[in-house]
């Protein structure tokens, strides 16, 4: 009984790492290189929060793909009912990630999110998304 276990053990290990191991290593490529846009991004946040002293709603600026629907369906802040409120770092910071964490069920792992000041509606702040580029799996050993 015990030579089983160490038969079906291997095996596990062996599942896991065949299917596992590509998101890993495929979202640690992604994390680097994506700093660079990180620091872009809280540079662009800084001037858009800075000229910023009023009530701001969010609408969706420049943004493309089959999971546009996701995207407005579970980030509260881009509902059309949604209310104004302040603008912070912490709401910015919110919003990017809520973004960030649906587009990596999708296979996007290095999505950039910007925020831009709309110029027609006053008050409105438009959120660009690029996804980048979509991991998949093209093969298994």
């Amino acid at each position: 009984m015990s030579s089983s276990r160490f038969f079906i053990a291997p095996l596990w290990v062996i599942f896991y790492l065949a299917i596992y191991s590509p998101f890993v290593m495929a979202h640690q490529v992604a994390d680097k290189s994506v700093t660079a846009d990180v620091d872009a991004q809280l540079a662009s946040d800084q001037d858009l929060l800075s000229s910023s002293t009023q009530l701001t709603s969010f609408q969706l600026g420049t943004a493309k793909g089959a999971w546009l629907g996701l995207i407005k369906q579970h980030v509260p802040e881009l509902s059309s009912s949604a209310e104004a409120q302040s603008l912070t770092p912490g709401v910015l910071r919110k919003i990017r990630k809520e973004i960030s964490t649906i587009l990596s069920t999708e296979g996007y792992f290095s999505p950039l999110v910007t925020f831009n000041k709309n110029r027609d509606k006053r008050g409105v702040v438009l959120v660009n998304i690029e996804s980048g580029v979509r991991a998949t799996v093209q093969d298994l050993d």
